[in-house]
């Protein structure tokens, strides 16, 4: 028996065969990103939530953070902001959320290195306005990410 290499079948394979190796790398790297709700907070009349989501890239990237509003239910979320490298303090990442009232929710945070977010959006028959407050200290927030100290770190 004589040994020979494994060789492809048709030109075409090879190409098809790179397609397929890079999809599994980024399908790997997809699952390296973790999204959780670190916040809620109702309307005062009960009709809207709002969810901040914390979203870790890994290691070498800065935390991102998203407000989705949606009615209570059926549950339907839409961004109204996302955060990039937002901190509380100078230690604590994140950012606050406040209702001011029925139709007005404040983003409190001390900076973020991006940011991009809508100033009003329809939610549950109404038009809600989103107020960004940067330069907002929070000393009582803890040091570290979010969801880091729900878990209790």
């Amino acid at each position: 028996m004589v040994y020979e290499p494994f060789r492809f079948p048709a030109k075409g394979c090879f190409p098809l065969a790179i397609l397929v190796f890079v999809f599994l790398i980024a399908l790997l790297l997809d699952t390296c990103v973790s999204k959780e709700v670190v916040a809620r907070a109702t309307s005062p009349d009960g009709k809207v939530v709002a969810r901040l989501y914390e979203i870790n890239g890994g290691a070498t990237t800065d935390f991102r953070y998203s407000v989705q509003l949606s009615r209570k239910w059926p549950r339907w979320d839409h961004e109204a902001a996302s955060l990039y490298g937002a901190v509380r303090s100078n230690c604590a990442y994140g950012l606050n959320m406040r209702w001011r009232d029925d139709r007005t929710l404040e983003l409190e945070y001390l900076e973020a290195k991006k940011m991009t977010f809508d100033r009003s959006l329809s939610v549950a028959g109404k038009e809600i306005s989103i107020v960004l407050r940067a330069g907002v200290n929070d000393e009582r927030a803890a040091c570290g990410g979010m969801l880091y100290n729900l878990q209790g770190g």
